[in-house]
């Protein structure tokens, strides 16, 4: 306990504030931790104490210091009261004793004439204050402010004089006992300065501020305030910025044109009053002529029938008074002028801008913005004819209020407006894919291409003019769907076309700005926000609408609207091509898009079909060989044998490809076929044709590495001479020849050598048979050089069949559509025509319906064109009546 105490007393309040509890716990007992936080908390008691002490001490301190202040500001002020009253003392006191001295004057001069001359002055002068006024109102109501600060600053130097001694033992407080109506005659004249002040506020912050108002109102102002150009040059801006606030204050719940209007008129009315007042000198001139010592007195403006003849008794003070400022009169120098004024149209044209912007976004329509830019240019026409010179004096450089303050905001809520209805026009477009998407009855395929229609040919057929008619649109195959939805689209975009040359359509002229400076920008905008709303809508329908899993028709009609946008939507080409009349990026750039997306959307929708057409391959296979093999053809063949005797023999020969085969390329060149493949891209069909063979090879180089028997070796071997005679082209041909070279050998293996010898000279004379059999069938698969070779491998016919026609399509979109037979001549038969030829057509109705063609047809113009349309059409049945 001792060595506790001594270890406790050897700590000072250092050591304790250095202190760690850590160590204090880890190198003593509990006991003496116990009493080291005993000192530590009667130190922090002490410490507390001694603050209570200090901060009681600066109180007391602070509180003196604070008293002392308070003392302080009521001595000086009451200081600064009495200075300011020895002031109004001594001002008053040398003001009547000059009133007293010229009172005197004229006594001793009026003395020998009558006594009464003091008691006629005071009364005159009195006579004077009552009728002030009411000329002071007649000036106010007639607009009149420089006269009537005029006549109130008489009625003020009447009253001053009224105050001192009028002589003749008449002091002024006899004047103010006998006379008490000189108060309260002074209290009505004191509230006119508050109404003169207010008129001339009123005028000067008026929306329409003429110039010679201007200029009454301040001088007005300049007399009845005392005050310098400077000054009232600054009151005078103030007074139109609140002028101007007010007219954008109240054009809030006006249109736009009007209240633009408004605010341009307001700022031309500144400027031009600032420039009369202060650069032309009228607010000098106009002060000069009433306070030089050339200027009649202000008593004249009171007029002798006004007084009496009293009038003569009045004191020669009142007599010869005008009024006059305080200070020197100095005219304002122009360059503060200028800086002042272009500090002051940089904030309204600021404040208009914000404004202006605010109200253009209630105007919905170009045409409405047509109208606001018109009603600019008839205001700023109005002071055309001094604008310019008043601009530069005024704000130092010519300054135009259309491209200052309003042009840029007005083009850019056309273009704006434009860019929202182009944006809605082709939203629009997405939602009605959208429907026909979700309503696929719209998808009429095959049969709107081979429907016939009163409105096919058009009026004109034949008559050498051009029309767009339902014929057209078939040969495209873009049925009523996709017209009426570019239809719509030129609709909506001839509107946004209406709108634009709304407000860009006039000539040039002379005129306060130059309306049309800004044609080109806004044109070349609107072109750019096409392109670019176009790029998005092509990119959203393929995003919502096409997926690589689920392809289905829908995708062949989203690339025939693609195929059709610009050629049936004349609008559109307009407004993405703009000014560039033959060279427009845009319209190049949006030609690529849209025909790269279409061709595209044929792809992807023939890939789907070749995916089809794979897994019916898979069909084939050596498991089930009666269905794939056709019915052979029996062949007799006769050879001498050693002895010399004829032998007979009947051989079988596959005459056509395998049943899973030619089933699989006739059902894809059906589905190929009711996509009208003759209006596909160029470069469609020809990859097409790859893919097939490509298809073909893979499966049947799988087959020829199994073990086959040697009749389905035979089959697959015509099925490969059948491909490669039919469906390689010229330029094909290298990449597939070591394929197919592989498959026969491997299948040649699995055939008797004598056989295939015996076998294959008949086996090619049914390959080519069988390709010129199936040519027109697959016509859609096969490459475009191969149709004139295979062509030739059919027998002639025997029949007098005129020469092949095609219908012409111009520009000819693809070099498939297949030669269209023409009928026979008058001499044979129809049904012997038809049943001869080598291409097997559908057979009329009867002789009745070709006899009235005829008929009909002989009633119109014989032309040759007029013909040619009656024998093409009276021979194709599918073109006739629907049954």
């Amino acid at each position: 306990f001792t060595s506790t105490r001594e270890m406790t007393a050897a700590l000072n309040t250092e050591q304790l504030l250095q202190l760690s509890p850590d160590k204090l716990l880890e190198t003593h007992t509990v006991a003496e931790a116990v009493v080291v936080g005993q000192q530590l908390a009667k130190e922090v008691e002490k410490k507390r104490e001694e603050l209570r002490v200090m901060v009681g001490e600066r109180y007391r301190d602070l509180i003196d210091a604070a008293d002392t202040i308070q003392n302080m500001r009521l001595c000086s002020s009451s200081v600064i009261q009495s200075v300011g009253g020895m002031q109004q003392s001594c001002s008053s006191l040398q003001h009547q004793s000059a009133m007293q001295a010229v009172t005197s004057m004229q006594a001793k001069d009026l003395a020998p004439a009558s006594a009464n001359s003091p008691y006629l002055g005071v009364a005159a002068a009195i006579k004077l204050m009552t009728a002030v006024p009411e000329l002071i109102w007649a000036a106010v109501e007639a607009g009149q402010f420089t006269l009537g600060a005029q006549l109130f600053l008489l009625a003020q130097h009447v009253h001053t004089g009224l105050l001192a001694d009028a002589g003749g033992q008449v002091t002024a407080e006899k004047i103010a006992q006998w006379f008490p109506v000189i108060a309260r005659q002074w209290a009505t004249i004191q509230q006119l300065q508050s109404t003169l002040l207010t008129s001339c506020q009123t005028k000067l912050s008026a929306e329409q501020l003429s110039q010679e108002t201007a200029v009454d109102s301040l001088t007005a102002m300049m007399l009845l305030k005392n005050c310098t150009m400077e000054q009232i040059f600054q009151d005078l801006l103030s007074f139109r910025s609140s002028s101007l606030s007010t007219v954008l204050l109240s054009g809030r719940t006006d249109s736009a044109r009007p209240a633009i209007c408004s605010t341009a008129s307001c700022i031309i009315a500144s400027v031009q009053a600032v420039h009369q007042a202060f650069i032309q000198g009228s607010l000098m001139q106009s002060l000069s002529s009433i306070m030089s010592s050339s200027s009649p007195p202000t008593i004249e403006l009171v007029g002798c029938s006004t007084l009496g003849p009293i009038a003569r008794h009045l004191p020669s003070p009142i007599m010869q008074f005008r009024p006059r400022l305080r200070g020197e009169l100095k005219d304002m120098e122009k360059e503060k002028v200028v800086q002042g004024m272009m500090k002051w149209f940089e904030d309204v044209g600021e404040k208009a801008r914000v404004e202006a912007k605010a109200l253009l976004q209630y105007v919905i329509t170009v045409e409405g913005l047509a109208g606001v830019r018109e009603g600019l240019y008839q205001v700023l026409g109005q002071a055309r004819s001094s604008w310019n010179m008043v601009g530069k004096d005024v704000l130092g450089k010519e300054v135009c209020l259309w491209d200052t303050l309003y042009r840029q905001i007005v083009t850019e809520r056309v273009v704006e407006l434009l860019g929202h209805r182009v944006s809605e026009v082709l939203g629009n477009v997405k939602e009605e894919v959208k429907k026909v998407f979700d309503n696929s009855e719209h998808f009429m395929g095959e049969s709107f291409v081979w429907t016939e229609a009163t409105s096919d040919l058009g009026n004109n057929w034949g008559k050498g003019e051009a029309e767009k008619g339902g014929l057209e649109m078939k040969c495209w195959s873009w049925n009523t769907c996709i017209q009426e939805l570019c239809v719509g689209t030129d609709a909506g975009l001839k509107g946004v076309l209406d709108s634009l040359l709304a407000y860009t359509r006039g000539e040039k002229q002379e005129g306060p700005f130059d309306k049309l400076c800004d044609n080109e920008e806004i044109i070349e905008r609107c072109s750019s926000i096409s392109r670019k709303e176009i790029a998005e809508m092509v990119a959203s329908l393929r995003s919502l609408h096409v997926k690589d899993k689920e392809v289905t028709d829908m995708v062949l009609l989203l690339a025939r609207l693609y195929q059709a946008l610009l050629p049936l939507t004349p609008s559109l080409v307009l407004c993405v091509r703009g000014n560039q009349k033959n060279d427009s990026s845009n319209l190049a750039e949006i030609s690529s898009l849209v025909d790269k997306e279409a061709e595209e959307m044929f792809n992807l929708w023939i890939r789907s079909k070749l995916t089809q057409f794979s897994s019916s391959l898979l069909s084939l296979t050596p498991d089930h060989i009666l269905h794939s093999l056709p019915a052979w053809d029996k062949v007799t063949i006769s050879e001498t044998g050693d002895s010399g005797q004829e032998v007979t023999s009947i051989i079988n020969i596959p005459p056509s490809p395998s049943l899973s085969l030619i089933t699989s390329l006739l059902s894809l060149a059906s589905e190929i076929h009711a996509g009208h493949p003759s209006s596909f891209p160029q470069s469609t069909l020809p990859p097409t044709s790859v893919s097939i063979v490509q298809a073909i090879i893979d499966h049947y180089t799988a087959l020829a590495k199994q073990t086959l028997t040697q009749n389905l070796a035979l089959q697959l071997l015509f099925d490969i001479h059948f491909i490669q005679t039919l469906l390689v082209s010229r330029d094909s041909k290298d990449q597939f020849s070591t394929s197919i070279s592989s498959i026969v050998s491997s299948l040649e293996t699995n055939i008797d050598p004598f056989d295939l010898s015996v076998f294959s000279p008949h086996l090619q004379a049914r390959v080519r048979s069988s390709t010129a059999r199936c040519v027109s069938g697959l016509g859609c698969l096969v490459p475009g050089d191969r149709v004139a070779i295979i062509t030739s491998y059919k027998t002639p016919s025997t029949s007098t069949q005129d020469s092949h026609n095609i219908l012409s399509l111009q520009p000819q979109p693809c070099a498939r559509f297949q030669l269209l037979p023409l009928a026979p001549g008058s001499k044979l038969s129809n049904k012997a025509a038809l049943s001869s030829a080598h291409l097997q057509l559908p057979q009329l109705a009867n002789q009745a319906a070709i006899d009235a063609k005829k008929t009909a047809a002989g009633k119109r113009d014989r032309s040759p064109v007029h013909q040619t349309a009656a024998s093409f059409f009276g021979s194709m049945p599918w073109f006739g009546a629907n049954n």
